[in-house]
């Protein structure tokens, strides 16, 4: 991959200048709400002509910024605005026969289309013509995809593969919904060139969408790169395509390859909506993947951008910036649906106890989109039926959910356009360098255990005790800062994160996950730390591992140690510099270097759960998928319709029952170096 173009070019670009883009949100969490549920507000954003003369295969970060601005005016146009809020900003960009027609029967007013074929997004075209820096005329066209509107337009999202018939899923190449939406968008792009006499020889192509937009802006991207095989003349080189908070869309194996070097996907480590469809399930993007600062993932560029981001979200949404706090909420939300659903295949064809009925992860997944794209009584009923579909398999998916998106400082803020926007206004004035993101500045230190943990920060980089093996058994008794000035900057206390710490300077990422006694701290690997871990109850054995993290939660490399034993009550200090330590740094580098080469990641371990009698004759039960050795799987069985549980079992062969290993219905087993499974006995 080439590198960026250097902020310096861009800056000095006689013909850069600012335009202004207006819009409306109507995310809940931003105050001064309007009764129309849209804050008109307006912003400036970056736009200069010489940007499309530049090589489409070298990431623009300002372009990129100003996609998201572009992308920004797309939400909130409906009749009742005169869908200002496009037109007026496709206007102050310099756009002229700007074509919003997907617009009038696909909003909030007026739905009609949606109602009728969800598989449809609303979009705007406009055109101008421009003069490069060596004088050579062309048209610039822009195409910018909206996100998802509040209708049923959002089932469309959950359209993973529902027309696949007879067991089809291995032919199987896109997402359906985003398919279908963008194969639309896609002849009416070429209806309109038609229509304006545009010479597609010379005609660029700046192609844009933030959330849903942005996985049908992706998919377009790669039919505007392979135009010449429909007979259009434009070539790779002339199409910029810039997507946002992006979905994966496709099963395509070259996906990331340098044909579709021109496309450019950003988002933000800790936005759940990029990380649907699962890679797990094969699922990928087309182009290169560009990661904003994340505390979790790229640390000290975080730490040097996150005041001037907050002001400017403060600015851009009227609302004081929220808490956006680790990767391991998405993270565990997806893990939960791979668990219920290995595959596309199972996500439609595998049942699982819902309540007195059974039900694959499809449906669960399309009541789940339902809720939001509904509104009133129509909410109260979709939101009821969902509930239903949550008792059983599915409860811990959506309590996942509901925990970290809800009920802690975490999305929907992280997925807001004006959030966007804000994080890389903040890379740009600060001149970061993004393409490197997913190299992570952190590693995951993860304990299994009943356990509290205080994280402390040392200011004095070399502490005056001196550790033995990196640990120091404290006994019980508070936790000494190892060094003057050393301070308790994130803490976890009875299976929950402190709150009041998540902002203290050099805070780092926690996360409790009370279901499984998993505790995780992501530490940076330049950071001067102590981790004191609590008992709260006796642990025999407190098993550990350290990870390098991808920046949408794949682990790369891992090791797995044991940080020794700890009675009720007693303490353990550990040394930061130690925990980090624990995988070398050569291993970092192997993985980085495989991941670079093969853009897939490394295989992983499972751990099956398998109901005896077979589903649907017994009780249900849900493994555990995605893992590495030295995890700790979580399996749960279900009664269902009076079969009672009566243990766990190893699997004798063919899913019958051999050895009882437990009779408690929800089991933990420490991952070993090979694939597992347990049978889940019911009378």
């Amino acid at each position: 991959m080439q590198p960026a173009i250097p902020y310096d070019q861009l800056l000095a670009s006689p013909t850069l200048r600012r335009v202004e883009v207006s819009y409306g949100t109507d995310d809940p969490k931003i105050e001064h709400e309007t009764k129309e549920g849209y804050i008109p507000a307006s912003c400036t954003a970056p736009f200069d002509p010489a940007w499309f003369s530049l090589p489409a295969d070298r990431y623009n970060p300002l372009l990129a910024t100003s996609s998201m601005g572009l992308a920004s005016a797309t939400y909130g146009n409906r009749q009742a605005n005169g869908f200002s809020y496009i037109l007026d900003t496709m206007a102050a960009y310099g756009f002229k026969d700007v074509d919003i027609s997907s617009y009038l029967h696909r909003n909030r007013d007026d739905h009609t289309d949606i109602d009728h074929d969800v598989n449809l997004v609303a979009y705007a075209f406009g055109h101008q013509a421009l003069v490069g820096p060596d004088g050579e005329e062309f048209e610039l066209v822009a195409c910018v995809v909206r996100g998802t509107s509040p209708t049923l337009e959002w089932l469309s999202n959950a359209d993973v593969a529902d027309s696949v018939e007879d067991g089809g899923y291995a032919s199987l190449r896109w997402h359906e919904g985003f398919r279908a939406s963008e194969l639309e968008c896609l002849g009416n792009i070429e209806r309109y060139l038609r229509d304006h006499g545009l010479d597609t020889a010379t005609t660029r192509i700046w192609n844009c969408g933030h959330s849903r937009g942005g996985p049908v802006s992706n998919i377009l991207g790669m039919d505007l790169d392979i135009w010449g095989d429909r007979g259009f003349s434009v070539t790779p080189d002339h199409v910029y395509t810039y997507t946002l908070a992006c979905s994966l869309t496709t099963f395509d194996g070259d996906a990331h390859g340098p044909r579709y070097g021109n496309i450019w996907n950003i988002n933000h480590p800790e936005d759940f909506i990029g990380r649907i469809p699962a890679a797990y399930w094969g699922f990928r993007r087309y182009g290169t993947d560009v990661f904003l600062p994340s505390i979790a993932t790229s640390y000290r560029a975080f730490q040097r951008t996150k005041a001037d981001a907050d002001r400017r979200f403060l600015t851009l949404g009227g609302a004081r910036a929220y808490t956006v706090h680790g990767i391991a909420g998405p993270d565990t939300f997806v893990h939960e649906a791979v668990c219920c659903a290995a595959t596309v295949a199972e996500m439609y064809t595998l049942p699982h106890a819902a309540g007195r009925r059974w039900h694959p992860f499809s449906d669960f997944f399309q009541a789940f989109c339902r809720v939001a794209g509904t509104g009133g009584l129509e909410r109260v009923k979709a939101a009821a039926s969902l509930a239903r579909l949550a008792a059983g398999a599915y409860w811990h998916a959506l309590s996942y959910f509901v925990e970290d998106q809800f009920l802690k400082p975490l999305s929907p803020i992280t997925h807001n356009e004006q959030h966007y926007l804000a994080r890389l206004e903040a890379v740009d004035a600060l001149v970061e360098d993004v393409l490197d993101g997913w190299r992570a500045d952190t590693r995951r230190i993860t304990f299994y255990g009943t356990l509290d943990v205080d994280v402390v920060c040392l200011d004095d980089p070399h502490p005056t005790d001196t550790f033995d093996d990196g640990t120091v058994s404290l006994e019980g008794a508070a936790l000494q800062p190892r060094a003057e000035g050393g301070r308790v900057v994130s803490r976890i206390v009875g299976g929950k994160v402190d709150p009041d710490l998540l902002d203290t300077p050099d805070s780092v990422a926690v996360y409790a996950d009370h279901r499984a006694d998993r505790l995780c701290l992501w530490l940076p690997v330049d950071g001067r730390y102590l981790v004191r871990l609590t008992a709260r109850e006796d642990n025999a054995a407190i098993d550990a591992t350290c990870a390098v993290c991808h920046p949408e939660g794949a682990v790369l490399a891992q090791e797995a140690f044991s940080a020794g034993s700890l009675a009720a009550g007693h303490s353990l200090v550990l040394d930061g510099a130690d925990l980090v330590g624990r995988l070398p740094q050569g291993r970092v580098e192997e993985a980085w270097a495989s991941f670079a080469e093969r853009g897939d990641f490394p295989p992983t371990l499972a751990v099956d759960a398998v109901p005896y009698p077979p589903r649907p004759d017994g009780g249900d039960a849900v493994g555990d998928r995605g893992l590495m050795a030295g995890d700790h799987a979580l399996l749960r069985a279900y009664e269902v319709a009076g079969h009672r549980f009566r243990g766990w079992h190893e699997d004798a062969g063919d899913g019958t029952p051999g050895r009882l290993v437990s009779r408690d219905r929800v089991m933990t087993v420490k991952v070993g170096e090979e694939d597992a499974r347990y049978v889940a006995v019911f009378d």
